[in-house]
């Protein structure tokens, strides 16, 4: 199952603590633009977020987002893409499909990303994540000053890619070694980190949590911050591939309508239609 149809399904979970807050999140999912990226153009897409950042800031026109709202999900993490697999430790459990919900305003290039994912735990139970930190981006020619709250320089958000933090240091030393130091401040200043205003009985917990854990509570935002590790750069390449027809193919939205008359009368819940994205013919992956 898609990860916009489980969280359909914890929309629909009565017993969950943050069902509400599930509820809206997959509200602006259902409404918007849904592409599926296959293994294959996920790697495209990470070839093009591993470029040096003179190339990176030369796409800036084309990372414009095809619609005010765009879900994009894929299987596994980001960081396999960019030819790393994140190492698990004790505890931890890997996301099987992850997914960002891009929304922007009226010039597509200013806006905020919802990053979710989901696992299964070594006890096959289903982790489901949306994470109450949202990343917010000013791709314009000419960008406005963008809020954050949470730290943003020690991440180097735009650059980097996903994968191991080594492996993403060692790319981030890389890419900005053809940017002086202002130039690389102006880029991570286009990227700033926010609550998440969907995800408000999560922000009551944590709220409680920073009072009576706030050791505690400062190690989850940490993690969460580490959840972001890579995931603005491979959004930016995202927008660069959709946008790029030499680079990838977007297939036809595919059509659910047979399927979901069955699940119907069944009884069960219509399934999301989506639009698949592959390389473009000829594009070596």
């Amino acid at each position: 199952m898609r990860l916009a149809d489980q969280l359909m399904a914890m929309a629909r979970h009565k017993g969950h603590p943050c069902r509400e807050d599930f509820a809206r999140v997959a509200e602006a999912v259902r409404s918007a633009e849904r592409y599926e990226i296959e293994p294959a153009a996920g790697t495209v897409i990470a070839g093009v977020g591993k470029r040096d950042a003179k190339h990176l800031r030369s796409l800036r026109g084309l990372a414009r987002s095809t619609a005010s709202a765009v879900w994009v999900e894929w299987v596994g993490t980001s960081g396999a893409f960019y030819g790393n697999h994140d190492p698990c430790t004790t505890g931890q459990v890997r996301p099987d499909r992850c997914g960002l919900l891009i929304e922007t305003d009226a010039s597509r290039q200013r806006g905020q990303i919802t990053q979710c994912w989901t696992a299964v735990t070594d006890k096959k139970r289903m982790f489901f994540e949306v994470l109450p930190i949202c990343a917010v981006f000013d791709w314009r020619d000419q960008p406005a000053p963008v809020p954050s709250i949470f730290p943003r320089d020690p991440n180097r958000p735009i650059f980097g890619g996903g994968g191991p933090r080594t492996a993403r240091e060692r790319r981030i030393a890389e890419q900005i070694s053809t940017l002086t130091p202002d130039e690389i401040r102006a880029e991570e200043d286009r990227v700033g980190f926010i609550s998440n205003h969907r995800m408000q009985q999560l922000e009551d917990i944590l709220d409680v949590s920073s009072r009576q854990d706030p050791i505690g509570n400062a190690r989850r935002v940490c993690s969460m911050m580490d959840d972001w590790l890579g995931e603005v750069n491979f959004a930016y390449a995202i927008l660069v591939g959709l946008n790029s027809p030499e680079k990838l193919r977007i297939k036809a939205q595919e059509d659910l309508t047979a399927q979901n008359k069955v699940r119907r009368r069944l009884g069960r819940p219509e399934l999301l239609a989506f639009s698949v994205v592959k390389p473009a013919s000829g594009v070596a992956a």
